[in-house]
């Protein structure tokens, strides 16, 4: 994993099947989550708060079981055209500090509800932080709700103008990590938000591999192979609303 190998080189180098692979990167993934330094914030931190858009993926062998995809498949290698903000994009939210934190957590389909967002935010922003983001609505009661100095920056400034250059900048760096994996499943997505979390947490550091292999010797896990297949698929009440049936 430190490596960036797919899983079937993975699976090659460490003498296991591909399924097994597989769930060793869920049980590494699972340790890093674990890990986690908290995330800084105060009177003195500056902080930016920006959601991603991510395209919902439904990705995994459905052909071998009784899943009835709502909507066609995708076709690798395609770019996706959405209109808007549509139902079928995941929002993440993502924040940054100046001392190189950050939160990355997946809160629900497109534009998320004010609810969600103080849910991830609540006691890791603390009352006085001065905190930016761009002009949604949402973003000001969640400040206020939580106590901190609020400051908009519109997502297009002016000439001259600020921007979110830190919360930027990061979902970049998101990107980046994530496309090599050419469509992660959303409802395994939680799981990959904590190994970006984790790589962020000692960018420029010690080796990585080396830590990789401390977190791992360290830490632990709870969920059984069993457990992951029967996680849920992400909020599958939008397809239900829309006339798709699991049965």
């Amino acid at each position: 994993m430190a490596d960036g190998g797919t899983l079937r080189e993975l699976a090659e180098r460490c003498g296991v099947c591909l399924k097994t692979s597989w769930f060793m990167r869920m049980r590494v993934c699972e340790a890093m989550a674990a890990h986690l330094d908290g995330f800084r914030s105060g009177p003195g931190v500056a902080v930016e708060v920006d959601g991603t858009m991510l395209h919902e993926s439904l990705s995994g062998n459905n052909a071998k079981g009784s899943f009835v995809m709502p909507r066609e498949r995708h076709k690798s290698g395609r770019s996706l055209h959405v209109r808007g903000v549509s139902g079928q994009l995941a929002c993440v939210v993502c924040a940054a500090n100046d001392r190189g934190g950050v939160i990355c957590e997946l809160v629900g389909r497109a534009h998320s509800t004010a609810e969600a967002v103080r849910a991830v935010l609540e006691g890791r922003i603390l009352p006085g932080t001065p905190v930016a983001t761009d002009d949604l609505a949402l973003y000001g009661p969640v400040c206020e709700s939580l106590g901190c100095a609020h400051e908009v920056r519109p997502a297009r400034p002016e000439a001259g103008g600020r921007a979110l250059g830190m919360v930027n900048a990061l979902h970049k760096r998101l990107a980046d990590f994530l496309r090599p994996f050419n469509g992660v499943a959303t409802r395994r997505l939680g799981r990959y938000l904590a190994w970006f979390s984790w790589t962020q947490q000692f960018r420029g550091g010690a080796d990585t591999r080396e830590l990789v292999s401390r977190e791992v010797l360290s830490g632990g896990y709870d969920a059984t192979i069993r457990d992951i297949f029967a996680e849920p698929r992400f909020q599958m009440e939008y397809w239900e609303a829309r006339g798709w049936s699991a049965a």
